[in-house]
């Protein structure tokens, strides 16, 4: 059972991977013109590929901070506080993006 449990899981996971891969997509191109789109979907790429390669940094504090003796906020909360402060962070700046870019620029 418990491996059934781990390929339905690695399936989701893949699947809502490709959910927020297609809406980004969707995103970005709606928000350019058609003669920009080659150039905004390689600074997408480009800005992709950059965060994947500092992602194992956050990995890094993690671990720094489950293995260190501080105190809060860098004990091992340290993590989950600073995902934290970025997931809310996002959540304001998406309230202020335009409804324009539910509609396709030609």
């Amino acid at each position: 059972w418990f491996y059934l449990l781990v390929q339905f899981s690695s399936m989701l996971q893949m699947i809502l991977n490709n959910h927020e891969y297609i809406g980004i997509n969707i995103i970005v191109n709606n928000s350019c013109f058609s003669n920009e789109r080659g150039a905004m979907n390689g600074l997408v790429m480009t800005l992709g590929s950059v965060f994947k390669a500092i992602g194992p940094l956050g990995a890094a504090a993690f671990a720094w901070s489950v293995g260190s003796r501080n105190s809060f906020p860098f004990d091992y909360h340290f993590g989950f506080f600073v995902l934290s402060i970025l997931c809310v962070a996002l959540l304001l700046y998406s309230k202020h993006l335009p409804l324009s870019l539910n509609e396709k620029r030609i």
